[in-house]
């Protein structure tokens, strides 16, 4: 190994400066030399030991690399994918292979924005019923469904299949506030969170709301300060004020 190489003679530079100081360090002793020439020498040591160090970095980096060539499960599971090729060269980190852990068995639904998930749930499939536990919730809602993954454990293993749909039945805890269809035109994703503009006393006023789901043209959103009869502004929000006039074209 070349790394194995460079440390051997990393390690023979180092032992002949080790004795360079020895018998310099005498010859100052005995003024045969100056103290600049023995100082360039314990310099030359120092260099060689930072040189030896290095070349023991790199060996012990190319052992751990040369360890991770073997690929072993960290726990029994199912492969389910395979990408590699026999006698491929493949780089540090490129995934070859899918591996399920059986022993963490999850439900994954995707819920809506504003639905918060509930922390127990039920799914169902065939004629048999298994309760779900919440387990984790995704940091960020995905940019194109605006949905949130959520994932479920299951409280007993049952005969279930890997990638197999079922039936979740979840209780919906949304507050009273009631729920409207805008054009996706009409939302203002400005800042935190979406809001829309409603016109009040001629003026736009932003409003915060929650988006239930997205179509291609449409969103279900609700919100505490929207009510049935409100006007909302449905173009060019990106170029709203607060407090901006605005005038209510006539159809």
């Amino acid at each position: 190994m070349a790394t194995k190489a460079m440390l051997s003679a990393a390690t023979a530079e180092l032992e002949v400066a080790e004795a360079d100081v020895v018998r310099y360090r005498a010859l100052f002793g005995k003024d045969s030399i100056s103290q600049q020439a023995f100082e360039r020498e314990k310099m030359a040591e120092r260099a060689a030991k930072a040189q030896w160090e290095s070349a023991q970095a790199q060996v012990r980096h190319a052992e751990i690399a040369l360890r991770h060539t073997v690929l072993k499960a960290t726990a029994p599971g199912i492969l389910i994918d395979v990408s590699g090729n026999v006698g491929q060269v493949v780089a540090a980190g490129q995934p070859i292979a899918l591996l399920a852990d059986l022993n963490e068995w999850e439900i994954e639904v995707f819920l809506p924005d504003g639905f918060p998930p509930p922390p127990t749930a039920s799914a169902h499939f065939g004629n048999r019923t298994v309760d779900l536990k919440l387990r984790e919730v995704a940091g960020a809602a995905d940019a194109t469904s605006r949905t949130w993954r959520v994932r479920y454990s299951l409280e007993k293993r049952l005969d279930l299949k890997l990638g197999m749909l079922v039936h979740v039945v979840m209780q919906a805890n949304l507050d009273d506030h009631p729920r409207f269809t805008v054009p996706l035109s009409a939302l203002d994703e400005r800042g935190d969170g979406a809001h829309v503009w409603k016109i009040v006393e001629q003026r736009a006023q932003r409003f915060p709301v929650s988006i239930m789901d997205a179509g291609p043209s449409q969103a279900r959103i609700h919100g505490a300060h929207l009510q049935l009869g409100d006007r909302i502004i449905a173009l060019g929000t990106h170029l709203l004020e607060p407090d901006q006039s605005v005038r209510a074209r006539q159809p």
